[in-house]
């Protein structure tokens, strides 16, 4: 999946929804099913886990599944544990798709991002930056 970088940073769309066992439960009661929420999204790679703006896991309905402390550059942060959908998706058509990823919750909605992509997924894939041409890939 090739990108063009942003003066922002790494940004790309993403799709984050429930995760696989939140859309059974619901399938189950006989709720009908959420769509996913369209995200920007932005490659940090000072963010262990990914996180998630609270805006998105509102309107998710996502639930809490424990809590921790982390340490940030703002200092200690205590954050909440979620499970999500998570897909990346670029204009080729090419996606990269988790039905369950474990997320934390951003203390706050940022200005123009919703989901700090964190290390724990840059880990499963290729990211090569291009400066020079203004671009970045993520392979899979």
């Amino acid at each position: 999946m090739t990108f063009a970088v942003a003066p922002d940073g790494l940004l790309m769309p993403a799709l984050v929804g429930p995760d696989t066992v939140a859309m059974q439960h619901l399938l189950a009661q006989g709720n009908p099913l959420p769509r996913p929420v369209q995200v920007r999204t932005l490659i940090d790679t000072g963010t262990v886990v990914t996180a998630v703006g609270p805006g998105i896991l509102t309107t998710l309905d996502a639930t809490p599944g424990g809590s921790s402390r982390t340490q940030t550059a703002s200092g200690v942060a205590f954050v909440r544990f979620y499970r999500v959908s998570f897909t990346l998706f670029d204009p080729a058509g090419m996606t990269f798709s988790r039905a369950t990823w474990v997320v934390t919750d951003l203390p706050q909605d940022l200005p123009d991002v919703e989901v700090l992509f964190g290390m724990d997924l840059v880990g499963e894939l290729v990211l090569n930056v291009d400066g020079p041409a203004g671009q970045f890939t993520l392979e899979f």
